[in-house]
């Protein structure tokens, strides 16, 4: 399965570390309000699925999509 999340490492001349490391979906583009934020990758991963799944909880579609990225990352993470 290719990766359905897309991560990224910013650093900004701040001395606050925790908002470094952003996910998204690689189905979005860069303009879609649904991200994820942390101080380590898995964090923001698991910030992006959190807020997916309090976005998408009608059914729809992106919901499904939301439940194979976890399933992916989770399986990433033996």
């Amino acid at each position: 399965m290719k990766n359905p999340i897309k991560t990224h490492y910013t650093c900004p001349p701040i001395p606050i570390r925790n908002q470094d490391w952003h996910a998204q979906f690689t189905w979005q583009d860069g303009d879609d309000d649904l991200h994820g934020a942390g101080e380590t990758e898995e964090r923001a991963v698991l910030d992006l699925l959190v807020n997916a799944s309090e976005a998408e909880n009608d059914g729809a579609e992106q919901e499904t999509l939301v439940d194979m990225a976890f399933a992916w990352w989770k399986e990433q993470q033996k």
